[in-house]
C-alpha cells in the first residue's frame, strides 16, 4: 500500500522517529547531542550509487513529507536529516548531516539562518538551491554551535527550512 507516492511504514516510521528526534532535541542538553549530530564530515564519505541514490531521495522526500506543514507536527531541517540518515543508515546508506548557512536577499544584523540536509561525497539530498545556500564545514558548526553551549541547531529562533 502507497500512501502520496510513499511506502506507508516508511512514512508511519519517520513520523514515529521524528517525534523522538524532537523530544531528544528539545529535552536533552546539547553536550549530550552533539556527538548524535556531528558524526563526520560528509564531502569524505563515498557517494551513492545506483539504486542507493534513488532510495536516498525517495526516503528523504518521505521524512519530509512526514514532518511538514499537512503532517501532524511541522519539524525543522535538522530533525528531517537526523531521522532520514537514522533511516537510511539501517538499509546500509551512508550519509552524513552537511549545515549551510542560508544566503539572506536582505542582510539582518546579528541574525543567520542555518539549513542541514543530508550528503555523501558530492551527493545531496535536501539541500534545495544551490545558489542560496553557503555551506559550512563541520569543524565552523562545531566551533559556531560548541560556543552556545545549551544551544540545540534547529531550535527555534534563527533555524532554516
Amino acid at each position: 500500500m502507497r500512501y502520496k507516492g510513499y511506502e506507508l511504514s516508511l512514512l508511519l516510521g519517520a513520523w514515529a522517529r521524528l517525534a523522538l528526534a524532537d523530544v531528544r532535541l528539545r529535552c536533552l542538553p546539547w553536550s549530550w547531542n552533539r556527538a548524535w549530530v556531528f558524526r563526520g564530515d560528509p564531502a569524505l564519505l563515498p557517494e551513492p550509487e545506483g539504486r542507493a541514490r534513488g532510495r536516498a531521495a525517495e526516503v528523504y522526500a518521505a521524512v519530509s513529507a512526514a514532518g511538514s506543514k499537512s503532517g501532524p507536527f511541522l519539524m525543522s531541517c535538522l530533525r528531517r536529516a537526523l531521522v532520514a540518515r537514522a533511516i537510511l543508515g539501517r538499509e546500509g546508506i551512508r550519509m552524513e548531516i552537511a549545515f549551510g548557512r542560508v544566503k539572506a536577499k536582505k542582510a539582518s544584523p546579528g541574525v543567520t539562518f542555518a539549513h542541514a540536509w543530508l550528503q555523501a561525497g558530492n551527493f545531496s539530498v535536501g539541500r534545495g538551491s544551490e545558489e542560496g545556500i553557503e555551506p559550512l564545514s563541520p569543524l565552523e558548526m562545531r566551533i559556531k554551535l560548541g560556543a552556545k553551549s545549551g544551544v540545540a541547531p534547529g531550535g527555534e529562533a534563527g533555524s532554516g527550512a
